[in-house]
């Protein structure tokens, strides 16, 4: 085994859905963590279910213990409290602090502290990978290319249509281009 510098680490977010700066995120954190959970976050609610995200994390990060939880801490609290409610539920999850917790967000330095655990912050500026889950939430089609596998670029456009969903009709043109007329009539044409 490689001699890294933590023995154990913790990633955690929604994924929703997976990007490249996820995996930007999860890869730092596998190249300095012997043994590395990532907790999945998912509310019934969202339209990509949390099952599939976790699959679709263990699927491209085979090396990730891969952990799919309820993200059920109420956010109606001060960001210390939700930290700190966020860091006990992650040590009673794992069943131990980690020694280091990896994100790319602004709560990652107290959701650590409160844990007992090193920060390690990745990017969160966004300069290596200029992507952002809400990004692509906002606009599927502009942010494409930063989805990874199993659904993004150099994929099937049948992997990725899952996530694409909201559109209602799909039609095949005779010039080999797809058309989709979307919910809200507006009309996106792939050549």
């Amino acid at each position: 085994m490689d001699n890294k510098k933590y023995k154990t680490g913790v990633v955690v977010g929604k994924f929703y859905p997976p990007h490249k700066g996820h995996h930007y995120l999860i890869n730092t954190a596998l190249e300095n963590t012997e043994n590395l959970t990532v907790l999945v976050c998912a509310k019934k609610e969202q339209l990509i279910p949390g099952e599939l995200r976790a699959k679709w994390i263990e699927e491209i990060h085979p090396d990730a213990n891969v952990m799919l939880i309820d993200d059920n801490i109420p956010e109606d609290q001060t960001p210390e409290n939700y930290s700190k409610a966020w860091a006990d539920y992650t040590i009673k999850l794992l069943g131990y602090a980690p020694d280091v917790a990896f994100t790319s967000e602004e709560y990652g330095k107290r959701w650590s502290q409160y844990m007992g655990s090193e920060h390690f912050l990745v990017d969160m500026e966004r300069n290596t990978i200029p992507c952002s889950g809400t990004l692509v939430r906002s606009n599927p089609l502009k942010y494409l290319d930063f989805l990874e596998a199993p659904f993004g670029k150099g994929n099937s456009f049948f992997k990725r249509l899952f996530y694409l969903r909201r559109f209602d009709v799909l039609f095949f043109l005779t010039d080999g281009s797809i058309c989709y007329p979307t919910a809200k009539k507006n009309i996106l044409h792939i050549q």
